[in-house]
Formats: C-alpha cells, structure tokens, sequence
C-alpha cells in the first residue's frame, strides 16, 4: 500500500472536527474491518493539525490492524480534547505508534480494548501529552509483552492520574514503560464499544 493520504490545515481558521469513517478513504463504502495488507495506509494523516479539537466522532471500523496503519495519525495536533474510539482486538506492530504524541490537550486516553499486544504497538502512543490523566487497557500484565510494546507509551503526561485495568499484579518498577509513579488504579471496568464518508468540518 504505497497511496499515503495527508490533510492540510488552514491556520486562520479556529478550530475542526473530524468525523465519519475512516476507511471510506480506502473503500468507497467503509466499514473495512481488515486492514491487512493497508500498511502504513491512515500514518500521519492529521499531523500537526493544531485547530482538531475533536475527533470523537471518527470512526476507525477495523478490527484487524496492519503494521503501522495508525501511527502518528494525531501527532502534535496540540488542540485535541476528544479522540475516536480505537475498537481493534487484533493489533500489529507499530499500529499506534506515537499515534496521539504530543496532543498536550488530551486528558482522557481512548479506550484500548485489546488483550494481546503487538511489536511496538503502543509505544509513546502518549508521548507528551502532558494533561493526560485517565488510561484504560484491556491487557491484564505486564509480563512477557512484545517488543517495546509500551515503550515510553506514557512519557510525559501529568504526574498525577488513574490507570484502569483488571490487572491483579503489583507493578514494579512504576515509569513511564508501565503506569507513572503518581498514578492511581482501579478496576472493574466494561469498554463501551460504529460506515459515514469522512468529513472534515471547520468550527471557525
């Protein structure tokens, strides 16, 4: 998959939404539920959007994931305050890499339902996202995970927050490899688990 797809963002404008069906991108009719074989298909899509603060109503349908489909996707977009839903159970290595680096806006993570991790799969997914506050996960340890699968996935965000999961283990050492010093945890959680064309909509 070599069509790499970009936005370009007008700075005079106040602020955007973006919503719809992401894969609508790659199919006229979205709801693509496996992205194998879309590597690196949605990377860097709004990079630097500075005027998003929204993207809770874009939908991301797939279930299967390719390698690095996602990553980068909201990097610096520094006005961010809502993301979309990340629904996939099947992950892949580098899939969320850095997708939400440095989205210093964003206190409240998106949902990350999947059990089983991948090569890279969340690593500094929220790199400096310095308000961050409130993580959940669906994997329950942090023992024998891939491959820099949560490799500085939490660096940099704030120093207080609550990390929810159904994790039974004592976490040792705290960092921002597994859950920062600082932060709470509690368990038990239900993740509330969406094709539109993609839209992009000015707010200014």
């Amino acid at each position: 998959w070599d069509d790499l797809f970009r936005f370009i963002f007008d700075d005079n404008a106040e602020s955007y939404e973006v919503g719809g069906d992401i894969t609508s991108l790659i199919y006229p009719k979205g709801n693509v539920k496996d992205l194998s074989g879309y590597n690196n298909c949605f990377n860097y899509l709004f990079i630097y959007g500075k005027h998003i603060v929204s993207a809770e109503n874009l939908i991301l349908p797939s279930e299967v994931l390719s390698e690095g489909c996602y990553r980068s996707m909201f990097y610096g977009c520094e006005d961010l305050v809502k993301a979309p839903k990340l629904p996939a159970m099947q992950l892949a290595k580098d899939c969320y890499n850095i997708m939400f680096g440095s989205c210093i806006k964003l206190t409240t993570a998106p949902e990350l339902p999947a059990t089983t991790l991948a090569d890279s799969c969340y690593r500094q997914i929220f790199d400096n996202c310095k308000n961050l506050t409130t993580v959940r996960v669906g994997f329950i340890t942090f023992n024998g995970l891939p491959e820099n699968a949560l490799k500085f996935w939490l660096d940099h965000v704030s120093e207080t927050g609550l990390f929810m999961w159904n994790g039974e283990e004592e976490v040792t050492p705290r960092g921002s490899d597994t859950i920062p010093e600082g932060w709470n945890t509690t368990k038990p959680f239900t993740f509330s688990s969406n094709a539109k064309p993609l839209r992009i909509t000015n707010k200014g």
